[in-house]
């Protein structure tokens, strides 16, 4: 017997540990398909994905990933009122199954044992993923996850020679399930589909009404796909509808395609019923043994460890079950398309309406003031005060933001005029998040895997609005004073750049006030600078707007496009980058809630490679 850290039996190692992984997936896949369901129309247990993957689940469990040998399993399944219990008493020759007139009688899965001596119950341990063993008097209605397992007693009570015959099936469990098709079914059909997984064979059960359900059809293709022996058994059949249900059912199977290698029909007539629910027609009954006790007899330790079924299984559901995972993916693509569309939009907004709005911005004006501030001449301020109220340039208002700035510099705060580009950054900021929110709310609308996204990332939204408007409210305060730095030290390395030119400063220093342009000019030329260089003197500003206003477009379009750059890649990789982007983009990720199933892309791509390594080592 293997140990659970064994490889399994004819695995390599790696393909083993693929197989685990493919099992982890889906298990995490049944529970997301499971929570979406409980919000859905309501589909019975063969509709949708999660009846195939709970079959799969418990077909891997139990087939290549265990560890411990056990007798033959034969399910015996079919829909409400078919005789389940009887063909089950059938089986194992003893009136041991409980047999009930009432639809829905049998809730529980109840397991006989044909070898009374039986003592290795080791195999038991990891039944029905560990849930209480129950004795079969304990089994209650309300009580759905519980199961039973007892051997059958070795002498059975004297019944006719019928259950002496049946002892050729050998040892084995004959499980006696739940039905799949009443109202109260989905309540407990994990119990039926456990068995389904376990089962190395398939007693379905059918009747003259029942033949033809189209429920009944769902589940036999679903465990046909396993491609487990079936032995499709109608009972309660009068001998008169015998051969024209046997037909019917024989074309249905023909027209199935797959299921004509795996399926032979067995009929039960009903011209008698015995004691006990048991037909004592001999020859009924031993058609039936004699076709269930070749599959008993067979080596099925073997198909199990081997697990091609239960891989080509999933391979045969694995894109109807990963559809809805790999469409939420891709409305984890849009959205990222549209944060990224969104952020692109919010950096022209920025750039339009603030470092090119000729009134708003007002970086350059600051560091203007800083230099004022800075290059002040001596003698001129009574010129300039002369000369100020009729200028075209607003000398006195610069004068003031110079010391102004001078000041706030002195006791610790940062001044600025007016927090324009702030409230620029606000509204950009709000006009982005109302562009995304309408545009989940849009694609919100419909049933499908998609909409739920939008719906919960609609949501997300909605909630995390106030804390990312504070957080960013917080970093264009930092960028604020980042810019403040920025005029500062582009203020500074040009007052260097001046005090570099001591003839020219000394030049403009005994330049008067009266001074025209053609001697400002002059004194200028043999200083040896250019005209640029006006702009490191106030004395100079005052004497003409003309001139000034000059001088100040050549720097603008030298310097301020300097700063405006540096504003702009602060804007793009401080706020929008490092603050905007990773909230959008936790908004959309670890979403849980209705119709979402909020698995991975990494969970998914490893499950595929996995599932891709060990159907290659399969084929």
């Amino acid at each position: 017997m293997q140990t659970p850290d064994s490889p399994t039996a004819g695995w390599t190692a790696r393909a083993t540990d693929s197989l685990r992984t493919v099992y982890s997936f889906v298990r995490e896949l049944l529970a997301a398909h499971e929570r979406c369901a409980a919000i859905s129309d309501g589909r019975t247990a063969a509709d949708g994905p999660q009846a195939s993957l709970t079959l799969a689940e418990a077909a891997l469990r139990y087939g290549p990933l265990s560890h411990a040998d056990r007798p033959t399993q034969v399910a015996v399944i079919g829909p409400t009122q078919t005789g389940k219990s009887t063909i089950t008493n059938l089986l194992v020759a003893a009136p041991a199954a409980q047999v009930s007139p009432l639809a829905g009688f049998t809730v529980h899965p109840q397991g006989f044992r044909l070898c009374p001596d039986a003592s290795d119950e080791t195999w038991i341990a990891g039944l029905f993923g560990g849930r209480g063993r129950t004795a079969p008097h304990d089994l209650r209605r309300e009580e759905l996850d519980a199961w039973s397992l007892q051997n059958v007693p070795a002498s059975p009570p004297a019944s006719g020679g019928l259950f002496d015959e049946s002892r050729g099936l050998g040892d084995c469990v004959v499980w006696d399930t739940p039905d799949f098709d009443s109202l109260a079914a989905q309540s407990y059909r994990r119990g039926l589909f456990e068995v389904l997984g376990l089962a190395d064979a398939y007693v379905f059960v059918l009747s003259k009404e029942k033949y033809a359900d189209l429920a009944a059809w769902r589940i036999l293709r679903l465990v046909a796909r396993l491609r487990r022996p079936i032995v499709i058994c109608v009972n309660k059949l009068a001998a008169e509808h015998q051969g024209l249900i046997e037909s019917s059912l024989r074309d249905r199977i023909a027209e199935a395609g797959d299921l004509a290698a795996t399926v032979r029909v067995v009929s039960l007539r009903v011209h008698v019923t015995g004691e006990n629910g048991i037909p004592p027609g001999a020859a009924d009954a031993q058609e039936l043994l004699a076709a269930v006790a070749p599959l008993v007899s067979r080596d099925c330790d073997a198909t199990r460890c081997a697990g091609a079924d239960v891989i080509e299984f999933i391979r045969a559901h694995w894109d109807e079950w990963t559809a809805p995972l790999r469409q939420e993916h891709a409305a984890a693509d849009a959205w990222r398309e549209l944060v990224r569309g969104a952020l692109a939009g919010g950096v022209e907004a920025y750039r339009r309406d603030f470092l090119e709005h000729p009134q708003r911005y007002d970086s350059f004006r600051r560091a203007s003031a800083a230099l004022l501030a800075m290059l002040e001449l001596p003698g001129v301020g009574a010129a300039l005060g002369h000369v100020r109220a009729a200028l075209t340039w607003p000398a006195r208002q610069l004068w003031r933001a110079a010391r102004e700035l001078l000041a706030a510099r002195a006791d610790g705060r940062v001044a600025r005029t007016a927090n324009v580009e702030g409230q620029v950054l606000s509204d950009v900021l709000d006009d982005l998040l109302a562009a995304l929110t309408r545009e989940s709310a849009r694609r919100a609308d419909g049933r499908s895997a998609e909409a739920a996204f939008w719906k919960l990332l609609f949501r997300a939204l909605a909630d995390s609005q106030d804390g990312l408007k504070s957080t960013f409210a917080a970093a264009a305060t930092d960028h604020a004073r980042r810019v403040d730095v920025e005029i500062r030290a582009a203020a500074d390395e040009m007052y260097e750049s001046l005090r570099r030119r001591p003839a020219l400063l000394n030049t403009l220093r005994a330049a008067r006030a009266t001074t025209d342009v053609a001697g400002v000019a002059l004194a200028i030329k043999t200083g040896g600078t250019g005209v640029n260089d006006l702009i490191f003197a106030p004395a100079m500003l005052a004497f003409t707007s003309l001139l000034t206003e000059g001088a100040l477009g050549t720097y603008v379009t030298r310097a301020a496009a300097k700063l405006k750059a540096r504003q702009l890649e602060s804007v793009q990789r401080d706020l929008l980058d490092a603050v905007v982007a990773p909230a959008l983009q936790r908004a959309a990720e670890n979403l849980r809630g209705e119709g979402v199933m909020g698995l991975s892309r990494g969970e998914l791509a490893a499950a595929d490679a996995a599932l891709a390594l060990i159907a290659e080592g399969c084929a």
